[in-house]
């Protein structure tokens, strides 16, 4: 309350208490989702709820440390990229979660540890950084090819070539 100076918790939101919110996100259907620092919550018609418990697999997979730079929204493919330790996909549509041992749609991504950084370009194409392997990835998901850049110099040129990169 800005007249009184006054602070008030909403208790639609104690689901939260006492944890470190990393990004707050919206969907493609009009819900925001919450990701904390070890659980992903939605907030949808009034009500925040576990992720975990609309989207099947999400719990098995979740308990592991969460990177709010690696939370991106992908309206091509409807879903959520997640990184952390061990990446993952959460498909809207579909109502489930890709990761490493099950990736019907063989997303490069996800066979990789520790994905901190995650982006698309204007194509819908995916970068991706490991601190693995310490190298940039390009994923072009109509060639079905990934791209590694282990040094600067050898995306630099490759982006003078990139329409997608270029504003």
């Amino acid at each position: 309350d800005c007249d009184f100076g006054t602070f008030a918790l909403d208790p639609r939101f104690s689901l939260l208490d006492g944890r470190n919110i990393l990004s707050i996100r919206q969907d493609g259907f009009r819900r925001l989702w919450v990701l904390t620092d070890r659980e992903i919550f939605i907030f949808q018609s009034g009500r925040l709820l576990r992720a975990s418990a609309l989207v099947r697999g999400l719990k098995e997979i979740q308990d592991q440390q969460l990177w709010q730079s690696a939370f991106v929204w992908d309206a091509m493919r409807q879903g959520f990229w997640v990184g952390g330790s061990n990446p993952y996909f959460i498909d809207c549509i579909a109502n489930t979660v890709y990761h490493r041992s099950y990736n019907p749609k063989n997303y490069p991504m996800l066979m990789l540890n520790r994905v901190f950084a995650i982006t698309l370009d204007h194509s819908g194409n995916l970068w991706y950084s490991s601190n693995d392997t310490s190298t940039l990835y390009f994923w072009d998901y109509r060639a079905e090819h990934v791209q590694a850049y282990k040094q600067f110099g050898d995306i630099k040129e490759n982006l003078r070539n990139c329409p997608e990169m270029q504003e």
